[in-house]
């Protein structure tokens, strides 16, 4: 890892004593923590201060109904309803991980209590606290490696407020986000076994990889273990041979660590695996045995030219009826952000080491695996090969961790920029700013060119865009003789959305870029960069 004392990762910007610098260390935490705190606050004040909910339709009702009907259950005969007879004509409760009286997850009982202190005893407090909590942990592993306050703030901050993330809350996927805010501290403690291996940390690997899995989305999970897993082949590749004592401590306790923690979640899973054989992802069904058919598991594919929405989220629309992209349908966006993913493009160009490598490696994995049917090389050779992968569906899933790996490249991205005297000589520095010159001239120029010939955009552009794959077809029945003027309607509604977001998205990006330019050529101070 980078040295405080010798990288941008730990080191004083240049020429800059603003009150922030002043602050030891420990005020810096807590500061940082608070103002964690303070966005969650702002950003859920409905949530946390009238008691609202975030949706009362999709999986929410879903998981409501489910709790009602074994509520009912229990109360009338007396004992946990392990089965529940109300859906496809009875299936397990318990061990379809559908609905449980009974939690052995004391690690998660304990976060959630602390979030009810938290957030004033909200319905609601437990699913905030895992925006929170996610943010502190993202927090702490880029404490870990060694950044500075800063960049390790602007890594919490970009994993924590991911709108893919954020949109978890409003379908209803509190799962999904208790497992995925539990992601940053496994890495940070798989990077720290890795490191220095001790009982202390194979203690709290196990304890963390027990609770995220007792958290019960095993997909998430998967994805998780997967990237621990990818850095852990990576660091024994790299050190094996000048650390092989080390490598070989470390890699054992890994693994007992994650045998003492799916111990722990045995509880659940093993009734889980015992009733799989009976489902289509256990028991697989015609053509698929022991798993999903490959139509249904590439159902929600994402397709590479919707990594466009990486720049400008409603590119493709958002949900029905304003979504027109290749899945089936569509409640979120996948974009992280643009000075993530424009200080991730810093620190892979001019940042290269083994993190960096690392970082960018996973994001171009979860891109690829992310593609699903669209990329077939990666994807079938994953589905097929890759034990339990064909168990799961919606390929695009994956990219919920894409802000994990971007957060950690853009804090490389940004300590390059506040110590960048160190680490760009005169010749890279120069062409950084004519880059980025060219860049902000290319930018104004189309947003110019593009609100000079708007009109003409449209005319051009809904020739062959703005319509999915048979909707014609299906408006057609709906509407009959109506249909050619719904889809100019909906057609000039999708352009709408779009427009909004590219002129968003513009503006946005010459700020960033303009702002960098200007402390690069030395006209701003750091504090106000």
């Amino acid at each position: 890892m980078t040295k405080e004392k010798k990288g941008p990762t730990g080191k004083r910007a240049q020429g800059d004593n603003g009150w922030w610098y002043n602050l030891s260390a420990v005020r810096k935490n807590v500061v940082s923590v608070l103002l964690l705190f303070v966005i969650v606050l702002v950003l859920f004040h409905d949530i946390v201060f009238k008691d609202m909910v975030f949706s009362t339709e999709l999986d929410t009702a879903s998981a409501l109904s489910w709790r009602q009907a074994g509520t009912t259950l229990a109360e009338t005969e007396k004992q946990e309803p392990l089965w529940i007879p109300y859906v496809f004509s009875g299936m397990p409760g318990f061990a379809s991980m559908a609905y449980s009286t009974t939690t052995v997850s004391y690690i998660q009982e304990a976060l959630h209590l602390v979030g009810r202190f938290l957030f004033l005893n909200a319905s609601l407090s437990w699913f905030v606290l895992h925006y929170l909590f996610g943010g502190l942990c993202m927090f702490l592993l880029a404490r870990n490696m060694q950044f500075q306050h800063l960049p390790a703030l602007f890594a919490a901050v970009t994993f924590m407020l991911s709108p893919y993330a954020i949109g978890l809350a409003q379908s209803g996927h509190g799962s999904k986000l208790m497992t995925l805010s539990y992601i940053p501290l496994l890495f940070l403690l798989t990077h720290k076994l890795l490191e220095r291996p001790n009982v202390l940390t194979f203690a709290l690997l196990a304890a963390t990889v027990g609770t995220m899995m007792l958290a019960g989305h095993v997909q998430i999970m998967y994805y998780g273990f997967l990237v621990v897993g990818c850095y852990l082949i990576y660091s024994i590749v790299i050190h094996a041979k000048q650390q092989v004592a080390v490598v070989a401590k470390s890699a054992a306790l890994f693994a007992l660590a994650l045998g003492l923690g799916f111990a722990i979640s045995a509880f659940f899973y093993l009734s889980v695996q015992e009733y799989a054989q009976y489902s289509i992802r256990g028991g697989g069904t015609t053509g698929a045995p022991g798993g999903l058919t490959y139509a249904y598991a590439t159902g929600w594919s994402f397709h590479p030219f919707e990594t466009l929405t990486l720049l400008i989220p409603s590119f493709f629309g958002f949900s029905d009826p304003y979504y027109w992209g290749w899945k089936p349908s569509s409640d979120s966006t996948v974009y992280v952000g643009l000075l993530p993913l424009f200080l991730s493009i810093l620190a892979l160009f001019y940042k290269r080491n083994r993190e960096t490598i690392f970082f960018g490696l996973i994001a171009l994995l979860i891109l690829l695996a992310s593609f699903g049917s669209h990329f077939p090389l990666l994807f079938d050779l994953l589905f097929n090969y890759l034990p339990y992968f064909n168990k799961f569906r919606a390929p695009e899933m994956i990219m919920q961790l894409m802000p994990f790996a971007l957060a950690i490249l853009g804090a490389y991205g940004f300590s390059l920029l506040l110590s960048y005297r160190e680490w760009l000589n005169e010749g890279k520095l120069k062409t950084l700013k004519k880059a980025l010159v060219y860049v902000l001239g290319g930018l104004g120029t189309t947003l110019l060119l593009s609100v000079l010939f708007k009109s003409g955009l449209y005319e051009t552009l809904s020739g062959s865009m703005f319509v999915k794959e048979g909707e014609f077809e299906r408006y057609k029945q709906q509407y009959g003789q109506q249909v050619n003027q719904i889809m100019i309607q909906l057609k000039q509604e999708r352009f709408d959305l779009l427009w909004k977001d590219f002129v968003k998205f513009v503006l946005m990006a010459i700020t960033a870029l303009g702002v960098t330019v200007a402390y690069l050529n030395g006209k701003i101070r750091t504090s106000a960069f």
